[in-house]
Formats: structure tokens, sequence, C-alpha cells
């Protein structure tokens, strides 16, 4: 055994315990195994015999394993660091996996799930924008988002040369987003609690099932509840003033649905679309403060009503 080779067994009295000094060389030769099996350390053809030449060894393989297990932390800390959005991307995509495994989606449903995650990061890298932008003043947020949004209104009519307060207050609430191909943005009579601008990208919009107007870049939609004007009070477009045109507008426009918020017409997408998606409730809160665009969206609304009367009437 390793005790013979070492030699301990004259330290090993059989008449008794050893003594202080023997105790020491035998633990002393115990703990220098101990190590250099749990370490993998081999010391060529003759082991280390002299006890100083024991617990410098000892010393050494212990400094030696505390500095190699420093190092490989910082490796692997360093190598987390790398590329971090695409590893956060990586996560997000893992989790999203998780989630329609454990809700037993199916097939088809999580392919579209996997696809609109490509498409809304293309490069496979995704940032934590909230936490950046919590580090950040707020005027240096206020004219990111600005910068964020400038394509979207330089396309849009409506927020060519709008008021700059309006334009800041409408890009701190846009949430960037992207549909694919055959993707629904509203139902007709479905509870509709977004405004959503395009900026890229084709949809049709059906009314009862017929085609009436295809939209593209620089258009929105769900606009009209976030003016307060339910379709049931479409009389509040035109002038009360006159009765005549009243009567005559009531009669144009279509049967639509009772439910404050339900969809005027149903909106499917044609061709992939990047959108800026606005939540109504906030949307009726900016308005609330810049009547002049409010009223440049109650003319485009009652357009849209009578279109949606006349395409409804030609079925």
């Amino acid at each position: 055994s390793w005790v013979h080779y070492a030699p301990l067994s004259e330290y090993l009295p059989y008449d008794g315990p050893p003594s202080a000094r023997d105790a020491f060389i035998c633990y002393s030769h115990s703990l220098f195994n101990a190590l250099s099996q749990m370490l993998c350390i081999g010391y060529g053809l003759r082991n280390p015999q002299l006890l100083g030449e024991l617990w410098v060894t000892i010393v050494s393989m212990a400094s030696g394993a505390s500095v190699y297990a420093i190092v490989v932390a910082f490796t692997c800390n360093a190598l987390s660091s790398v590329d971090y959005p695409s590893r956060l991307y990586s996560n997000h995509l893992e989790s999203l996996n998780e989630f329609m495994k454990v809700n037993c989606l199916p097939k088809p449903m999580r392919a579209q799930l996997r696809l609109h995650l490509r498409s809304r990061f293309p490069n496979r890298r995704m940032f934590g924008q909230k936490t950046i932008f919590d580090l950040m003043p707020y005027p240096i947020v206020n004219e990111i988002r600005r910068f964020q949004c400038e394509t979207i209104f330089l396309r849009t009519p409506v927020f060519k040369d709008a008021d700059p307060a309006f334009l800041s207050a409408v890009a701190a609430q846009l949430r960037p987003a992207v549909a694919l191909p055959g993707d629904w943005l509203a139902r007709e009579g479905e509870i509709q609690s977004f405004t959503v601008f395009i900026e890229s990208g084709l949809v049709t919009v059906t009314v009862e099932g017929k085609e009436i107007a295809e939209l593209g870049d620089g258009s929105y939609l769900g606009e009209i509840w976030a003016l307060g004007v339910p379709p049931q009070q479409e009389e509040a477009f035109f002038d009360e003033s006159q009765e005549r045109k009243k009567q005559q507008a009531k009669a144009e426009l279509p049967n639509m649905p009772t439910v404050f918020g339900a969809a005027t017409a149903s909106v499917q997408v044609k061709q992939m679309c990047y959108l800026y998606v606005l939540l109504t409730s906030e949307f009726e809160k900016i308005l609330k403060n810049f009547p002049k665009v409010r009223e440049a969206l109650l003319v485009v609304a009652r357009l849209r009503l009578l279109r949606s009367s006349i395409g409804a009437k030609a079925r």
C-alpha cells in the first residue's frame, strides 16, 4: 500500500497510539495523497519523501488549483459576456419553446410563433430596451424614441408637420411589432383595444366578407375608437345644425356593432408588415390634448365609415 511505500509503517507503533510528531507526519502524507488523487497530479518516478518536500508540494498543489479555478471562472465569465444580445435571444427562444411545449400548442402555431420571433429580430440579437432606457435621462430617451419612429412619422400623413409635442407623446407609447401574411390585425365585430400604424407592408380591409380596400405604407387603423365617438353616434361626425345632412349621413352609414370598442372591419395581412402599435386608451389621452390632430383623424374616420357603407351596400 502507499503507507508501506511512503514509508509510514515505522511511525505507526503496534503497542499504542503514535506520538504527536508521528501523527503529524502520517496525516501530512494522507493529505498529500488525497490531494494528489483529487487533482490527478503526478510527480515522476519518485514522490516527495521528506516532510518539508511534502508540505511544499501540498501548498503548491493547493495554490495551483486555486489559480486554475480562478482562471477558469474569469474565462467562463468573459465568454458569457461576449455577444450578450445573441445569448439573450437564444434564451428567449428557449423560453418560447418550453412555453409551447408545456401548453401543448399545435405544430403550425409553434412554427408561426418562431417565425414571428425571427422576423421581429432578424439579426438574432435582442436588447432589453426598457432596462437601458431606465438608466438614461428622460430627454435623451425621448430623442431616441423620436429617432426610432422617424420613418413611420414621415410616411403617415397625420404625423407630417404635426406638433413636436404630439410626436413626442406618441413616440413614448408606440411599440414595434411584426405581422406575417395571413395574420389578422382586426376582426369585424371583435373588441379593438389598439391602434396600428403600418411602417411597411400591405393589408386588406374587408366588411362582411367583401374586400373594400388595401392599406400600405403610412396607413393606420383602429383609430375610430380612440376618437371617443362610437359608430352608433356617427352624427357627431357631421354638422348637427343641418338636420337634412344628418339624416342623410345616418342613411349612408352601415349598421355597425353596438359594442364600444368593436372593430368596424376585418383587416388581414397580405404582405409582411412592420408595425407600430399604440393602445387605444393611451392614444385617446394624447388626442384630448391635441384637438387639431383629432379633427384630422375625424375626417379620415368619416370617409372610412362611408366607404364601409358603400362596400356593404355593393355586396
